[in-house]
């Protein structure tokens, strides 16, 4: 993966191309992924909490999952659950200094965005808008769902291990 993957001028890890073994040059929330799984040395995380943090997809409702607008689901300005959680973990777990502030900074964004859009839609979303707090996100090939099971799962998570750290409450 090391070979493959990482970068030292990104400072990230990369998608590769299976047939020419390119390494793709887009940015996706997917990049940092390795943090969660422990798969870095110290270098590495620290270069990756520095490209997270200048990568663009850090918006006011979380994680962007791409900085690409195709309109699809995974795409701009798409925010997952799942990858949110595996960032935060990922941040907090790297022992990187500023890496478990920046953690705290993204659940507040997630979880935030998730209760303005709770309170006023009186659901939970499959996926979020990570430009605009509270709006459900769109795009690919059939209508988003509410009371997604995913969602619910992250946003526990996240108030157990955050909950009383953080300022996540709209207003």
């Amino acid at each position: 993966m090391r070979s493959r993957m990482w970068s030292n001028a990104s400072g990230r890890w990369h998608d590769v191309d299976i047939v020419s073994g390119e390494r793709a040059p887009h940015v996706s929330l997917a990049s940092f992924s390795p943090l969660w799984a422990g798969a870095h040395d110290n270098a590495e995380a620290a270069a990756a909490v520095v490209a997270l943090q200048g990568s663009g997809l850090l918006q006011a409702g979380g994680a962007a999952t791409t900085l690409e607008a195709t309109g699809q689901q995974w795409d701009w300005p798409n925010a997952w659950p799942p990858l949110q959680q595996m960032v935060v973990e990922g941040l907090t777990a790297c022992g990187v200094a500023g890496a478990a502030e920046l953690a705290h900074d993204l659940a507040s964004r997630w979880l935030s965005s998730n209760h303005i859009g709770w309170v006023r839609d009186g659901a939970m979303h499959e996926k979020y808008d990570a430009t605009r707090p509270g709006e459900r996100g769109g795009g690919g090939e059939y209508e988003p769902q509410v009371g997604f099971g995913w969602t619910n799962g992250v946003v526990l998570w996240l108030l157990a291990h955050f909950g009383d750290e953080i300022d996540w409450r709209s207003e």
